[in-house]
């Protein structure tokens, strides 16, 4: 994907700091359902303390993706993390190194699809650092295996889509989520203020997939074909 991209949203993006990527490290070829991926970049080769990788997701080692996505994923992190420090966020599937078909997805196959953790509060109002996915009911309420209440953390979670639509260098096509959250982050950004520009590019961005899961229990986002 060329670099710098007149993104006419990239003056809202919450911080000056960008993870520095060489677009020729890696190519993305044909759709996210029968493409693949060449020269694919690890999430891990870059440790940061503002992001995590799920643990399934390390044991099956589908931790790379396009060096775009890798940076964009840093980038929001870091992001997330001055609006709200102490903020991590926990990112899941990525792509194979080849790209190809992984077990349980339809897409993921070019290294442009990467799924990240809701950010949520337990009962009081604390954050809390999610070590796997959990489904999200339409009041934003969800529960850990203990049976304790956690919350749909919404001005956290309006960060990251925020830093995501507004990042200066890559584009992100889709997010997928469920309607039920993707309301409850347009009226936050309503009731903030946020620019007219932002809230309808967040509109349309922000779908529930009609041939897949709901996506109730993380976004998942998907940048531009290069």
């Amino acid at each position: 994907i060329p670099a710098p991209v007149d993104n006419p949203l990239a003056e809202h993006f919450p911080t000056s700091r960008r993870t520095p990527v060489d677009p020729a490290l890696s190519r993305s070829f044909g759709t996210p359902q029968t493409g693949h991926l060449e020269g694919g970049v690890s999430l891990l080769t870059r440790p940061s303390p503002h992001l995590s990788v799920l643990a399934p997701t390390r044991r099956r080692g589908f931790v790379f993706a396009t060096a775009e996505v890798i940076g964009l994923l840093h980038d929001v992190a870091l992001a997330v993390a001055t609006a709200h420090p102490g903020s991590k966020m926990a990112v899941g599937n990525l792509s194979r190194p080849g790209g190809g078909d992984i077990p349980q997805s339809v897409s993921h196959n070019s290294g442009r699809d990467c799924d990240i953790a809701f950010f949520a509060r337990d009962k009081l109002g604390n954050p809390v650092v999610q070590v796997q996915m959990r489904h999200f009911n339409d009041q934003g309420i969800a529960h850990r295996d203990d049976g304790r209440e956690l919350r749909f953390d919404v001005p956290r979670n309006w960060v990251l889509i925020r830093s995501l639509l507004s990042h200066p260098d890559v584009v992100v096509q889709w997010v997928f989520v469920s309607a039920a959250l993707r309301n409850m982050l347009l009226d936050h950004a309503l009731r903030i203020g946020e620019p007219d520009l932002l809230r309808e590019r967040a509109r349309r961005v922000l779908v529930q997939p009609s041939d897949s899961a709901r996506h109730d229990d993380h976004f998942h986002v998907r940048i531009a074909c290069p």
